[in-house]
């Protein structure tokens, strides 16, 4: 018998603190790099939207977010084009920039 996708769903490789450890550990590295300058996170929407809050709110260095979006074609049109739909509203050139994906 195969595992229904509920089934799958349910395995957790991590449990909500470690993952809450993890991202409370980023933002510390990332205020130590970033000390006395000015930080901006871009997440891709959707699915980084929670995350980059999260790791907003665990840097300590002046720090900013906003979003961007994508629409790959993928497959449909045998392309690998990507299209941006959503730009970053404040301009990013001479800012220190992470950008956060949720698909690696």
């Amino acid at each position: 018998m195969t595992d229904t996708p509920k089934k799958q769903a349910r395995e957790c490789l991590l449990t909500r603190q470690q993952i809450q450890q993890r991202v409370n550990e980023l933002g510390s590295e990332i205020s130590h790099d970033f000390a006395g300058q000015r930080l901006m996170l871009v997440g891709v929407l959707k699915g980084a939207a929670t995350f980059v809050a999260d790791l907003a709110r665990a840097i300590t260095v002046d720090c900013t977010f906003d979003f961007l979006a994508v629409s790959s074609y993928g497959m449909a049109n045998h392309s690998n084009a990507v299209r941006l739909i959503k730009d970053v509203d404040p301009p990013i050139e001479g800012r220190n920039v992470i950008l956060d994906e949720d698909i690696l």
